[in-house]
C-alpha cells in the first residue's frame, strides 16, 4: 500500500512539534506500506525556514520515513504573511507534483489543522483516481467560533464552511481525533459512521523505553510542575501563570517550548513578579521523554478546542506522572476517570490553586501509584503500533 499524507505541519522527531504522522508512517512501513509525508519546510514553532533560499522542495528520509519538504511563505506572527503561508502550501504541493515524477499512491490522506491540505488532497485524489481520506484534526471555522474569534455568520466562517462542505462531500472516508467530530460529521453532513475511523493521538514506543531519570528528591513543599509544548493562545496558558501567583514559591513552574504567545506570556510573568515561573527553549521531540520524566507533575491546558486530540496528554501519561488538566474538552480527557491526576476549573484560578495545593498535600506519597494508572492506560490503548494497525485495516477497506 502506497500512502500519501498531506499535512502542512508534520514533523520528524529531530524537531519540536507534532510527530503523529511520522510515528504512524514508521509503524505502517513495518507492515509493508510506503508512506510519503508532504509537509512545509517552514517550521511553525521555531518560525524558521529549513530549506536553502532558492530550493523549492526537498526529499528527506528520517529512519525510513520519507518527508517531502515544500517551500512556503515564512512569517513571524499572525497576519497576512501567516495567511500566505497557509495558501502557499497547496500551491507548492501542486508545483512539486507537476514537476516531479512520483509513483501513484493507492490512497491520499489530507489532514487539517488548516483545511487547505485536505482541500488539495481531495482535488489531487480525484484527478489521479484514488480515494481521499479526510483526517479531521481540527474544524475550521467551528473551533474559531467556539473560541469567540469568529462570528458564526461572518464572511470568514462562510468561506471555511464552504471549503469544509466541498472537502467532506468529495472524500471517500474520514479519520477523526475526537468523538465529538464523529457526531459532527454524522449530524451536519449525514456521513455514514462506518466510513469514520476514530483514531486519537498516540504515543511512540520511545516514550515508554526511557528509564526513569535520577533526580534530586523533592518534597511536597518543593515540586517541579512542567508544561511542554507550544506557547500559543489555543493552549490558554494565562491560566497557569494565574494559578502560579497563588502557589507557594517552592513550587517551580517550567514552561518548555516556543510559539507566537511566548513573548507576551514572559512579559506577563514579569509584570506579575512570578519568581517561581521559568521559560525554557523548545526541545526536539526525541528529547521530550526525558524532559517530562524529570518533573513531579505535568500540566496540560487548552482553551475551548473540542475537535482534536491532546498529543501531550498521552505522552504525559506515558511518563507515569500525575497530570494537572485545565481543559473544557472533558470528552477527550480520561484523567478524572482513571484517577491519574487532577482536573482544575479554568474559570477560577485562585480556587484552582487552592484545590491543587490540597491535592498535593493529600496525595504526595501516592504520586507513583497515580502516575502508573495513566501509564498502563496508554500502554494498552494509545501505543502507536496499536493505532497504526487500526489505520492499516481501515485504509485497506477504503482501497477495496
Amino acid at each position: 500500500m502506497r500512502i500519501w499524507i498531506f499535512n502542512h505541519y508534520a514533523q520528524p522527531p529531530k524537531y519540536p512539534g507534532g510527530t503523529r504522522h511520522y510515528d504512524l508512517a514508521s509503524s505502517l512501513n513495518e507492515k509493508g506500506c510506503t508512506v510519503n509525508i508532504f509537509s512545509s519546510s517552514f517550521h511553525y514553532t521555531l518560525l524558521k525556514e529549513l530549506l536553502p533560499k532558492f530550493k523549492l522542495s526537498s526529499v528527506v528520509s528520517y529512519d525510513g520515513v520519507e518527508f517531502i519538504l515544500l517551500k512556503t511563505v515564512g512569517y513571524k506572527k499572525n497576519g497576512f504573511a501567516r495567511l500566505m503561508n497557509l495558501v502557499s502550501y497547496p500551491l507548492s504541493l501542486l508545483l512539486h507534483l507537476v514537476t516531479k515524477k512520483r509513483p501513484r499512491p493507492d490512497v491520499i490522506i489530507g489532514s487539517t489543522v488548516h483545511p487547505f491540505a485536505a482541500l488539495i488532497g481531495c482535488v489531487v485524489a480525484k484527478f489521479i483516481g484514488v480515494p481521499h481520506v479526510f483526517e479531521v484534526r481540527d474544524l475550521w471555522p467551528e473551533t474559531f467560533i467556539d473560541m469567540g474569534v469568529w462570528e458564526r455568520n461572518s464572511l470568514a466562517s462562510k468561506v471555511f464552511y464552504f471549503i469544509e462542505t466541498f472537502t467532506i462531500k468529495r472524500s471517500s472516508a474520514y479519520v477523526v481525533l475526537s468523538p465529538l467530530t464523529v457526531d459532527y460529521l454524522s449530524k451536519r453532513y449525514n456521513v455514514d459512521r462506518s466510513k469514520i475511523l476514530f483514531l486519537p493521538n498516540g504515543v511512540n514506543e520511545s516514550f515508554f523505553a526511557s528509564d526513569q531519570l535520577e533526580k534530586s528528591p523533592s518534597s511536597r513543599d518543593a515540586l517541579t510542575i512542567k508544561y511542554v509544548g507550544g506557547l500559543d493562545s489555543v493552549h490558554g496558558l494565562d491560566f497557569l501563570l494565574e494559578i502560579a501567583n497563588h502557589l507557594p514559591q517552592g513550587y517551580r513552574i517550567l514552561l518548555v517550548g516556543d510559539g507566537k504567545d511566548k513573548v507576551r506570556l514572559i512579559n506577563k510573568a514579569e509584570s506579575m513578579k512570578l519568581k517561581n515561573v521559568t521559560f525554557q527553549p523548545p526541545v526536539p521531540k526525541c528529547d521530550v521523554p526525558d524532559i517530562i520524566k524529570d518533573s513531579d507533575l505535568l500540566f496540560l491546558s487548552t482553551a475551548d478546542v473540542f475537535y482534536g486530540s491532546e498529543n501531550k496528554l498521552y505522552e504525559y501519561m506515558a511518563a507515569a506522572k500525575p497530570i494537572i488538566v485545565a481543559s473544557n474538552a472533558s470528552h477527550n480527557n480520561p484523567v478524572q476517570e482513571l484517577n491519574c491526576g487532577i482536573v482544575l476549573d479554568r474559570e477560577n484560578p485562585a480556587a484552582s490553586a487552592d484545590k491543587l495545593k490540597v491535592y498535593i498535600e493529600n496525595n504526595y506519597e501516592k504520586f507513583d501509584e497515580i502516575g502508573n494508572r495513566g501509564y498502563k492506560y496508554v500502554l494498552n490503548n494509545r501505543k502507536t503500533s496499536i493505532l497504526s494497525s487500526k489505520l492499516f485495516s481501515f485504509l485497506s477497506g477504503v482501497i477495496r
